[in-house]
C-alpha cells in the first residue's frame, strides 16, 4: 500500500484525462493474455484519475467499462481514485 501511495504521488497531472482509452488499453491486454478471467483474477486494475474525461465523452468512458466487463464477462468494478472534485465535475461520478 505504502509503495503504491509513493508511485502515486509522484504522478504529475499534465496534458488530457483519457480514461475511456485507458479502460480500452485494459481490455486490450486482457484479450491478449491467454486466459483473460485468469489473467484479471491475478490482476488488479485501479484507475487513477485527475477528473473527468477530456479526450472523449463522459458516456464513452461508461461504455468503455461496459465492455470491458461484457467482453470479460464478469462483474467490473473499477476503484477510481483522484482529486477532490466539486460541482457539475462531482455529479458526474
Amino acid at each position: 500500500h505504502a509503495v503504491l501511495v509513493e508511485v502515486i504521488r509522484g504522478f504529475a497531472a499534465i496534458g488530457r484525462t483519457p480514461l475511456a482509452s485507458a479502460l480500452r488499453f485494459v481490455q486490450a491486454l486482457t484479450e491478449s493474455a491467454s486466459d483473460p478471467q485468469e489473467s484479471l483474477s491475478s490482476t488488479d486494475v485501479i484507475l487513477v484519475t485527475d477528473g473527468v474525461e477530456t479526450c472523449e465523452s463522459h458516456d464513452s468512458a461508461l461504455e468503455a467499462a461496459r465492455s470491458l466487463s461484457s467482453a470479460l464477462g464478469i462483474d467490473l468494478s473499477v476503484p477510481t481514485s483522484g482529486e477532490p472534485v466539486s460541482g457539475q465535475t462531482k455529479s458526474r461520478f
